[in-house]
């Protein structure tokens, strides 16, 4: 789904869908102006996506006791991994669905 050209009722529909499924977990980071001024934009935003994935495994610790990060797979929107991701990553520019194997290596 892109956002962009989903409609707004649409768009909050699948908010609510998510927020409240006992399964997602997710996280929003603000950017301050001093930042994006010190490091520039796209930095920046790599840098609050770090942040984000960080609070969800932390997020995930609290509610079950333990998470281990390799079993986990941050799909980036985008073409660039921020630095010192605490998971495996991919960079996509359209999201599919995908199976993840725990044997796999990624």
């Amino acid at each position: 789904m892109d956002s962009k050209q989903t409609k707004e009722t649409d768009r909050e529909a699948t908010y609510l869908d998510l927020s409240s499924h006992p399964g997602v977990r997710w996280s929003a980071c603000r950017v301050e102006p001093a930042e994006i001024d010190s490091v520039n934009i796209l930095q920046a935003s790599l840098n609050a996506m770090r942040r984000a994935t960080v609070d969800v495994l932390e997020q995930i610790a609290r509610e079950e006791g333990t998470v281990n990060a390799s079993e986990y797979l941050a799909l980036i929107d985008g073409n660039q991994i921020p630095k010192d991701m605490p998971v495996a990553c991919k960079t996509v520019i359209k999201v599919y669905l995908i199976p993840i194997n725990p044997n796999d290596s990624y």
